[in-house]
């Protein structure tokens, strides 16, 4: 019951920005839609659909790099906090034993030190599958990131709480890369030692969020579905771009403090 209560809680808050980020950028919209149609995703002209199944979420391809890209500029679970195992020394600060300290996976994840243009939609980050680890012989990567790598692999921290938490067209199109294989394929290899990631919207390590999984699947499914049906436009009362950034505030997720709303406009009228 707890995993499927926080899944909702990312899944609802991931597709309310997923669908705004897409209703601001037409390109991105418009390559979704051809990417549905070339797996028969697309209502037909007397508006049958067939159903998407479980094989068809790993397919989208492009989608599933706009997912994560929505997940690097707005991470349902902004922050986590975990506790220091023992004295570390971490960006140059000090951190005794038994410290609780807050980390802001929300600011990592949008620094320029981190990704290039971090303020852009940029889907294709993820077509590079190295593009998940940082590279830190980069001369852009702050010191203070290179620091950090530098720590021996013994120097960990663990979560404070004691409970599993929720924290040319040709040429790109053969450069997409599976997000969902990927990501399998990521938890079976051993992840190189100080290669630290560039994303973890939902946390890192053993206590990062357990329906992570279930929530991608839900999100992925759901808005293949709803963006087959329908097109998104942002609501005048919304104040556009400025008025969503000003509105974004933090309880257990990230979201928009009065809620985010959109005009459905039906793709295929009957």
């Amino acid at each position: 019951m707890m995993v499927q209560l926080f899944c909702l809680c990312y899944a609802e808050t991931l597709e309310l920005f997923d669908r705004y980020l897409i209703s601001q950028h037409p390109e991105v919209e418009e390559r979704i839609l051809q990417e549905l149609a070339d797996h028969q995703l697309m209502p037909a002209k007397d508006g049958s659909l067939r159903n998407i199944q479980y094989e068809d979420l790993g397919r989208l391809t492009y989608l599933n790099a706009v997912i994560k890209e929505t997940l690097r500029m707005y991470p349902a679970g902004p922050s986590t906090d975990r506790l220091a195992h023992r004295d570390m020394q971490v960006g140059g600060y000090f951190i005794p034993k038994g410290t609780i300290f807050w980390i802001s996976l929300y600011t990592m994840q949008n620094l320029p030190s981190i990704h290039d243009d971090p303020a852009a939609f940029k889907p294709e980050r993820w077509f590079d599958p190295d593009y998940l680890y940082l590279r830190t012989t980069s001369d852009r990567v702050s010191p203070y990131v290179r620091h950090s790598c530098q720590a021996k692999p013994d120097s960990t921290a663990g979560d404070s709480s004691h409970k599993p938490r929720s924290d040319s067209k040709q040429s790109a199109d053969d450069s997409l890369v599976d997000v969902g294989k990927q990501t399998r394929a990521a938890a079976e290899v051993k992840e190189p030692l100080n290669q630290p990631k560039r994303w973890f919207p939902f946390s890192e390590g053993p206590r990062s969020c357990v329906g992570q999984t279930l929530a991608n699947m839900n999100v992925t499914g759901t808005l293949a579905t709803m963006l087959a049906h329908y097109h998104f436009r942002l609501a005048e009362q919304m104040g556009g771009p400025q008025g969503v950034q000003e509105s974004e505030s933090v309880a257990i997720t990230l979201a928009p403090s009065k809620g985010l709303f959109m005009h459905a406009e039906p793709r295929l009228i009957m």
